[in-house]
């Protein structure tokens, strides 16, 4: 079962956030006494949007996370966890699934799916045997087309929803709470939060058992909007995929043609790149090491030159998790991992985690070499709106207290992006930037009215820490119900212990151990 408590401190924030970004304190003050919650927090004229923040994705694709307002997400949420015991049956509802939602004791996360996606290769190995074909396809655009109407049909079924449009049927209340959290649009769930693979997965289910309705057996799984099925002939594959297609549209839904192919077996498990790339071994004697590191590197740069859709680069260095590198050798992994950082920015978490690991262990690092790759990525990506890349480039100067040039602080404080512009700000309190940032644009958000706009985040939290005044005279915060009693409770949703890397390598283990640290 997924608690109110789990939902808004496991699951709400996007897992793709530096770890300065929390909830911690939002759950614990919420969970703990909902009945003193004021009334306008279930307000029906509440309407807000979503804070937005564009990732890097493989190849040149990017993703749009969502940060819902906390006021409208809680709504959400408290609905959620309420109604689980109803909830919960449209969730099992298929065996052919394997990214079911389950709330794992002692995972990061509030709801992960069932299966680890690491399972895969054996599910294919099971079921492609003593079969001659492959249906490969995908959902396109998923989480942006998934239509919010769509939640009470796959629970009510469409004309049981059509019908009835009241608030006593679970799925239009789920259905309305979606849609108030972000400024009532129909089209497109929230990326990031839990609650998006809940909806998912209910919709998709339901798809689900319409193709096994009609079809019959499915010998395979789908992961997430992702489908593998065997078939034993060719026209068995073709009339399932058209099957598909037509479940997919009673939701608004439709495959992605780019992603939608029929392969004769057997057929490769795995990329070859994978499995290259985790039988290199990587000996431990300080020269054969050096040599091993060169090769690997190598390998993993030609593999992401020739496969530029897939995420070889972060694949390799988050397999150094199980390396120690000797001391000697560790200038040239910082040479290795900057250049994988120029080379696809979406890296700089993995990259980070390896330099505070050896900086948790008295290795120095190149902080020259830091602070010119920092910088670089920063005024390549500001002004294009790249926004992870900025905020991890501005993460990791804090973390490492490395320098930011007069450049960075320009085009940075022309970015609207609430994780960005509070990242610039603790480094600027923190004395990183040569010239100070021009803060004219944040200022304008500091209104009450902006509390519920795009820029939520940075409205609330540039005033609890004091780095931005308020438009006109009065604390702008306090003058909202909702928002100032999250103040006056000591609600923050950004933790400036979490940008020191002694402070996170407190719970990071040597190499070779697993990490604590989700990234």
């Amino acid at each position: 079962m997924a608690t109110l408590q789990e939902l808004l401190e496991l699951g709400y924030f996007p897992r793709e956030l530096p770890p300065t970004f929390v909830t911690d304190a939002f759950a614990n003050t919420i969970s703990s006494s909902t009945r003193l919650i004021p009334s306008a927090f279930s307000s029906n004229r509440l309407v807000a949007q979503s804070a937005n923040h564009s990732i890097a994705r493989v190849g040149k694709l990017r993703r749009k996370l969502n940060i819902p307002n906390p006021i409208t997400h809680f709504r959400l949420c408290n609905e959620i966890a309420s109604s689980w015991s109803v909830i919960s049956p449209y969730i099992n509802i298929s065996d052919f699934t394997i990214s079911s939602p389950r709330s794992i004791h002692g995972s990061y996360r509030a709801l992960s799916p069932r299966l680890r996606y690491s399972v895969i290769p054996t599910l294919r190995s099971r079921y492609r045997m003593g079969l001659k074909y492959l249906l490969v396809t995908d959902i396109d655009n998923f989480y942006h087309s998934l239509y919010t109407h769509s939640i009470p049909w796959a629970i009510h079924t469409k004309s049981v929803a059509k019908m009835n449009r009241s608030s006593n049927l679970l799925g239009n209340r789920l259905d309305t709470l979606v849609r108030i959290g972000q400024d009532k649009q129909t089209v497109g769930i929230p990326i990031g939060p839990d609650t998006s693979l809940l909806f998912a997965e209910i919709i998709l289910q339901a798809s689900d058992q319409n193709v096994l309705d009609e079809f019959g057996t499915l010998t395979g799984f789908r992961y997430l909007d992702d489908y593998e099925i065997c078939f034993s002939s060719l026209a068995e594959a073709e009339d399932c995929l058209r099957v598909i297609e037509s479940a997919l549209s009673h939701h608004e839904l439709s495959l992605n043609p780019r992603k939608t192919r029929i392969i004769s077996l057997p057929h490769a498990l795995e990329d070859g790149w994978r499995t290259d790339l985790n039988q290199f071994e990587i000996r431990t004697t300080q020269r054969t090491q050096y040599n091993d590191l060169i090769s690997y590197f190598s390998k993993a740069f030609d593999f992401s030159k020739r496969n530029p859709d897939s995420s070889i680069l972060r694949y390799a260095i988050a397999r150094l998790r199980s390396v120690r590198v000797e001391e000697y050798n560790w200038r040239l992994l910082q040479l290795l991992l900057l250049q994988c950082a120029t080379s696809e920015a979406g890296t700089l978490p993995y990259i980070f985690e390896q330099f505070i690991i050896y900086h948790g262990n008295e290795y120095s690092f190149a902080r020259n070499l830091l602070e010119e790759t920092i910088n670089s990525l920063i005024k390549y990506h500001a002004p294009i709106g790249h926004g992870s890349e900025v905020a991890w480039s501005l993460w990791g100067a804090i973390a490492f207290s490395v320098p930011l040039h007069s450049e960075s602080a320009n085009t940075v404080s022309e970015m609207d992006d609430s994780i960005v512009a509070l990242l610039a700000l603790d480094a600027e309190q923190r004395g990183l930037f040569m010239t100070p940032l021009d803060k004219s644009n944040w200022s304008h958000y500091m209104t009450r009215e902006s509390l519920y706009e795009g820029l939520w985040l940075l409205s609330y939290e540039a005033n609890v820490k004091g780095w931005l005044p308020s438009v006109g005279h009065r604390d702008h915060v306090m003058t909202d119900p909702c928002f100032g009693y999250l103040k006056s409770n000591g609600v923050e949703f950004y933790n400036i212990q979490n940008g020191c890397p002694m402070e996170l390598n407190a719970v990071l283990p040597l190499p070779g151990g697993s990490l604590s640290l989700d990234f």
